[in-house]
């Protein structure tokens, strides 16, 4: 085990410094049973979004089943379903999809359908509805277009694309990601000290099982929304409880059994997990004044996340 001097100088060379001496004392007293730290993964130990950047890869590369009836069935006809599949449908018949005059109105109409249904129905319908959209996919493709998906996204840089839709919408999605440094030594330091590192994510989860190993997390130690899979291939069934806010909480209950000695979370839906944990380790995004008024209300250990070094690109 490490002595708490030494981590405590790891953890103020990482950016760590706001909470270093006590998260230091967690990390390296003496323990005699098991003990477990759970993180979040999007904007928590990555920047940005791996579970919604995945989903604007799967439709750049027209990726998704758009030739069963079951992915249609799913979107909203109120989002604008009968005129995109009608587009879908010409640009695939195409000799080249990518160039076909209607590929960019399909990208555009394709990425405003989450924020549609999410300002109808809310984050935990969607974080489900989104998983649901991999139907008819194999586990071995989500695996393949994944880690093609994290390989692209981590060579590209972080910016803001913008796409205007045919009703008028301007739809704002973040692309490229970066892994945080400090987290990854931090998931080091918690496993040659004893504790047991997990991540529990509303990524779907063999997209976020992929990344994670790239932390050194194994991939039985990932919880993320998934469905029912059938002979290798993914159902539109979720399999509950979606991972948001309390629903986080009951699948660590039940696939870890323990209470976390250590939680990191970045915004609301992880609150749940939060509160669980005895130190609970909130990274501030600075995205929403809400969360850290209701970090400091509540006496978190705070993190200011872009204190933190990122891994540059190798792009």
């Amino acid at each position: 085990m490490s002595s708490m001097e030494n981590v405590f100088e790891q953890l103020n060379a990482l950016g760590f410094e706001q909470v270093s001496q006590a998260l230091a004392e967690v990390i390296t007293r003496p323990r005699k049973e098991r003990e477990v730290a759970v993180f979040d993964f999007d904007n928590t130990c990555i920047v940005n979004d791996i579970g919604e950047i995945f989903s604007y890869h799967l439709v750049d590369g027209i990726s998704y089943r758009y030739d069963l009836d079951s992915f249609w069935d799913l979107i909203d006809a109120r989002d604008g379903r009968d005129d995109l599949r009608r587009m879908v449908e010409a640009i695939q018949c195409s000799s080249d999809p990518f160039e076909h005059p209607l590929y960019d109105s399909y990208r555009s109409e394709m990425n405003a359908i989450y924020t549609r249904r999410l300002e109808r129905e809310g984050k935990r319908d969607c974080y489900a509805w989104a998983v649901r959209l991999h139907v008819g996919l194999g586990e071995d493709a989500m695996v393949e277009l994944s880690n093609r998906a994290i390989d692209a996204e981590l060579a590209k840089p972080l910016e803001r694309q913008t796409f205007l839709t045919s009703r008028g919408e301007e739809i704002a999605v973040e692309r490229g990601i970066r892994m945080i440094h400090a987290i990854r030594e931090l998931f080091r330091l918690l496993d040659a000290n004893g504790i047991e590192v997990w991540i529990c994510s509303a990524t779907n989860i063999w997209t976020v099982r992929e990344f994670a190993a790239r932390y050194g997390v194994p991939r039985d130690r990932v919880i993320g929304n998934r469905v029912r899979v059938v002979d290798g291939v993914l159902t539109d069934e979720i399999i509950e409880p979606v991972m948001f806010k309390e629903g986080k909480r009951a699948a660590i209950e039940r696939e870890i059994g323990v209470r976390p000695t250590i939680v990191g979370g970045d915004s609301d839906t992880d609150f749940g997990m939060l509160e669980f944990a005895e130190f609970p380790l909130f990274l501030d995004t600075g995205t929403d004044s809400a969360y850290i008024e209701h970090a400091t209300r509540n006496n978190w250990n705070v993190v200011t996340r872009h204190k933190l070094k990122v891994e540059e690109s190798d792009g």
